[in-house]
């Protein structure tokens, strides 16, 4: 009987340990990743991005099935890049 009780208490303690870590990481991690692809949905030609790199562009051409846009650094500078390159959109 007393080894029916530990257990069911070794599992109760691991069930709570694993809500709180499903609560605490997981649940805010999918959250997140939610947001970052609804951002990065909403880009459009003529938006102004910062990529990860840190760079500043201004996106000339997306292409959606590739997942890649083209970004213009300066003029006449154009480069193709993935889309998940983007760091976030610069608000004018």
């Amino acid at each position: 009987m007393e080894q029916a009780v530990n257990l069911i208490s070794i599992i109760l303690v691991w069930g709570v340990f694993l809500a709180v870590f499903y609560f605490i990481l997981v649940i805010p991690q999918k959250r997140e990743a939610k947001r970052r692809q609804e951002m990065l949905d909403s880009l459009k030609v003529g938006d102004k991005i910062v990529t990860k790199g840190g760079l500043i562009g201004q996106i000339v051409a997306i292409n959606k099935q590739k997942k890649t846009i083209q970004v213009a650094f300066a003029k006449g500078v154009v480069f193709e890049m993935l889309l998940e390159g983007v760091a976030y959109p610069l608000k004018d």
